[in-house]
């Protein structure tokens, strides 16, 4: 997997290792061959490192409590028994390991979602690295998600997200966290097709929730949006809400593309004031996974079935076709 990279430790241009974005493009063609080739090379060495760091967290972490007893803080009541939970993703992680046979997986889906959050999970159980597109954006930027639209505007960061799924798309094995806008754009869709896109799904109302719950500072489309609004108030919260599904109305039908949906809710009946916990959630992500996996390889096997069997004679209209055929063959060789 290296070998597709650069080497760690390499060095770069000094400009480039201490500017930020705006930085780079004070210097006139930062899209030039070159800017764009120590760009991608700042890129890859975040991407290894980050990679490296999830190998080591994993080979020094991976203990059968660790994998959920670690994100298990407020989960939910009818979860009594952890270790039965974390038996449960273990035999799962197994299984979809062997299946997976190395294919990554890609996190989809609406901010407050919990991507990051359940990608690391996911990670650990599968003894993937873990990868997160924003913090590879911010390496690679210099500067924050939040400084990148203030400063550049969203395209610009579009720009630069699709460029982190581009240099990401020849690394297997890993589990990739992609932002709530990544779906937006046809190229993107490309490179994530190389592994299997999941799609954590929630309604608008427990997506704001979340969020508000985790802050929305480093969030830009919802800073905008709850920006006069009470911190913590009834106004910030409708707001939020209401800025969530005009978001997800426009990015519905794009999420759908997805291999698997994965519910956010504690059950379909009650989502719960912030939905199911993320160690439920990457329980979920693994039995659908395995269950998808095990389809395709039936339906792989019922393919090398197939054979050609001798069905009798050809029907009339088959064996009129046939006729003209070789008569105009016929007329065509005098």
């Amino acid at each position: 997997m290296t070998s597709a990279f650069c080497a760690p430790g390499r060095n770069l241009p000094a400009f480039l290792s201490a500017s930020s974005l705006r930085q780079i493009k004070q210097f006139g063609a930062w899209q030039s061959p070159q800017n764009v080739c120590a760009l991608r090379q700042k890129l890859r060495n975040a991407a290894f490192r980050q990679q490296s760091c999830s190998t080591r967290s994993v080979q020094q972490k991976h203990q059968r409590e660790l994998i959920v007893r670690a994100h298990v803080e407020g989960l939910d009541e009818s979860i009594s028994d952890y270790d039965v939970l974390t038996q449960k993703v273990e035999a799962l992680a197994a299984e979809v390991m062997e299946l997976l046979d190395g294919t990554s997986l890609y996190l989809v889906g609406m901010m407050g979602s919990g991507k990051s959050t359940v990608g690391k999970i996911v990670a650990s159980a599968l003894k993937y690295p873990y990868l997160d597109c924003d913090t590879l954006i911010e390496k690679m930027a210099g500067c924050t998600v939040a400084e990148i639209f203030a400063d550049e505007g969203e395209e610009s960061f579009r720009d630069l997200e699709s460029q982190v799924l581009h240099e990401l798309m020849p690394f297997k094995a890993v589990v990739v966290s992609t932002g709530g806008g990544a779906v937006t754009r046809k190229q993107n869709w490309g490179y994530m097709q190389h592994g299997v896109v999941v799609w954590l799904t929630g309604p608008p109302e427990l997506l704001s929730r979340r969020a508000l719950r985790d802050g929305t500072q480093s969030r830009p489309l919802l800073s905008e949006s709850s920006a006069g609004s009470e911190e913590g108030g009834d106004d910030e919260y409708a707001a939020t809400v209401a800025k969530l599904r005009d978001i997800l109305d426009k990015r519905r039908h794009m999420y759908e593309h997805a291999d698997l949906h994965i519910p956010l809710e504690v059950s379909p009946t009650d989502p719960g004031d912030c939905g199911a916990t993320p160690a439920v959630i990457a329980y979920r992500l693994l039995k659908a996974l395995s269950e998808r996996l095990k389809n395709d390889a039936a339906e792989r096997e019922a393919a090398k079935e197939f054979e050609i069997t001798d069905s009798g004679p050809l029907p009339p209209t088959m064996r009129q076709m046939d006729a003209v055929q070789n008569n105009g063959a016929q007329g065509n060789s005098a």
